[in-house]
């Protein structure tokens, strides 16, 4: 047994490596190729076709994903149309992009995901710029001039004209104990009901994000995310020790239309109905941590409007599925492996 275990964690070390090998060339490929698009096309121009070249980016670490480690994403709840610009606020358990990218993909909106994430990130080399030039919004968590940047960041979404999914992780960092903990306090301080299985959500973002959103965007999209028989991190959604159908993501989706949220000029509001929504969030939890799923067909469980949302498995990707994408890149790739020989005088 010790034996076994030995090679267990010696495969997962080189497996490990040659993935962590693999994102650094790949992600140092895609900025590059990014940062010259940037300096060459216009503004306009570059909107458009970089998304393309990052969805391209991404589809092959969905790909990889789903292949190898087994898992199949389980979704109930209200479906996201393809190519529908929105907002989604999700909550923040662990590492959860490669789930959500998967449910990107079959929105038809891989490469168009806008992260609202810390502006510290932007400083890492090759990822912080990759995430800068693919669009992600960066946040300083000073007010004054996050609201000017979202301010800016929105009017630039509108004039490109790109379609969009902005992540919100209002509670501003992945749920720990200590987390929540900290949030636990602080909810007894102000005088609220602690979550169970949530942070206190974040809302001056949101109340910029919603009036950035104009009439450009006609909803918003609840998203909660759980794990059954794992824990959310790079480890277990990469190197899972074994390969089994019960085990992997959880998502549950609901569609609000955003005309039903309070006026944008009413900030004391559009707090209040943040702060609403995550209560919903943590008895969706409650449910799923006594159940081990969401509420869906499978038990009869009806929503607010009475209709008793589908649960369904997303269907992992085939290698046919990534071949332009291989394509691509593998052009990419050999371009500038070919500019490096020639800049070095090897041809």
């Amino acid at each position: 047994m010790a034996a076994d275990g030995i090679v267990l964690r010696c495969r997962k070390i080189i497996a490990a490596t040659g993935i962590l090998a693999y994102v650094i060339t790949v992600v140092n490929l895609l900025w590059s190729t990014l940062i010259v698009l940037w300096c060459v096309l216009p503004r306009k121009r570059y909107a458009h076709l970089s998304k393309k070249f990052v969805k391209w980016f991404l589809v092959l670490f969905v790909w990889a994903y789903e292949r190898k480690t087994g898992y199949r994403t389980v979704m109930t709840g209200d479906r996201i149309p393809d190519r529908e610009s929105a907002l989604l606020i999700i909550n923040h358990p662990g590492q959860d992009w490669a789930p959500l990218y998967s449910l990107a993909l079959r929105s038809g909106m891989l490469g168009y995901v806008l992260p609202v994430v810390k502006s510290s990130l932007m400083m890492i080399p090759g990822f912080g710029w990759a995430m800068y030039l693919a669009g992600s919004i960066f946040l300083s968590r000073k007010f004054k001039r996050d609201k000017i940047y979202l301010q800016n960041m929105m009017q630039t979404l509108k004039e490109d004209d790109v379609p969009y999914h902005i992540w919100l992780f209002a509670e501003g960092h992945r749920f720990t104990e200590k987390g929540h903990r900290e949030g636990v306090a602080f909810a007894k301080s102000r005088g609220m009901k602690p979550y169970k299985h949530l942070l206190v959500p974040r809302t001056k973002g949101f109340v910029q994000l919603k009036r950035g959103l104009g009439k450009h965007c006609d909803y918003i999209y609840d998203v909660t995310v759980a794990y059954s028989g794992m824990k959310p991190t790079v480890a277990d959604l990469m190197l899972p020790d074994e390969h089994s159908h019960a085990r992997g993501p959880h998502i549950h989706v609901r569609r609000i239309q955003t005309t039903s949220l309070p006026s944008d000029d009413d900030d004391a509001a559009l707090d209040a109905w943040l702060k609403k929504l995550y209560r919903e969030k943590d008895r969706l939890l409650d449910h799923f941590h006594n159940h081990g799923r969401f509420p869906g067909d499978q038990d009869g469980t009806k929503d607010k409007q009475g209709n008793t949302p589908k649960q369904r498995q997303l269907r992992p990707l085939r290698m046919g599925d990534c071949l332009p994408a291989m394509a691509v890149w593998g052009a990419i790739g050999a371009a500038w492996v070919s500019l490096g020989a020639r800049l070095s005088g090897f041809a």
